[in-house]
């Protein structure tokens, strides 16, 4: 099965935590932004 990239708004956390844990229960496999990737992002260039 393939696997979903899921990207969000912060404030939508508690649905973006259910979808993944119904995601889970379906055998889907998915990648959630846990950490704000633009921060990330520039942490890196940064350094």
């Amino acid at each position: 099965m393939a696997g979903v990239f899921i990207s969000y708004w912060r404030e939508d956390i508690e649905f973006v935590q259910r979808l993944c844990h119904a995601l889970k229960a379906k055998d889907c496999d998915s990648w959630v932004d846990w950490q704000d990737i633009l921060s990330c992002l520039l942490s890196a260039l940064i350094q």
